[in-house]
């Protein structure tokens, strides 16, 4: 926070330890937005969202994988279930919060038709930052660069919303990105 760092990320609150760090850090945060991740369970957006309300600038991040392999069997739902979820779970963050993200975990490994479908669906239910991630670190910087150029050019939306990138460096290609 004294180092006024833009945005500090906390993961979902996951049990009574973790919602007590995150309200704290909610009324000590003065600097910096406060993006907590919203669970991927019903009624997650509600209860991140009693979590982080106290913090000065809170945000509200549905983070959510969008390849098959990470929808099954990491949040074990089938890619209309994943848009139905994401649709609700975003429209609901937005009734609490004015800041809301949609972090599309994996996407560089995803359908094209189906994340270009999910992102469209996610700005249309009120989020104002999509993040657009290579969580498996598979892209070298000139094709992650051209991945993103394509996602902007077939949505529109993207003009009017914070885009975001997020690198992983499985295969030690963060760096490079």
């Amino acid at each position: 926070d004294r180092l006024k760092v833009d945005v500090t990320e906390l993961a979902p609150v996951s049990c009574k330890a973790d919602e007590i760090f995150v309200k704290t850090a909610a009324s000590v945060v003065k600097n910096t937005v406060l993006s907590l991740a919203v669970a991927l369970r019903d009624g997650g957006a509600d209860e991140a969202w009693e979590a982080v309300k106290r913090a000065p600038a809170a945000r509200l991040c549905v983070d959510v994988p969008v390849s098959s392999v990470q929808m099954e069997y990491v949040a074990h739902k089938k890619p209309q279930a994943m848009l139905e979820f994401v649709k609700e779970t975003v429209a609901r963050c937005r009734e609490k919060c004015s800041d809301v993200e949609f972090c599309a975990q994996d996407a560089t490994r995803a359908d094209g038709e189906f994340l270009r479908t999910v992102i469209e669906a996610a700005i249309d239910a009120g989020a104002g930052t999509v993040s657009i991630c290579d969580t498996a670190g598979v892209m070298t910087p000139d094709r992650f660069a051209d991945f993103i150029t394509a996602l902007k050019r077939d949505i529109p939306a993207l003009d009017g919303v914070r885009l975001g990138v997020k690198s992983d460096n499985a295969l030690g290609l963060a760096g490079a990105c």
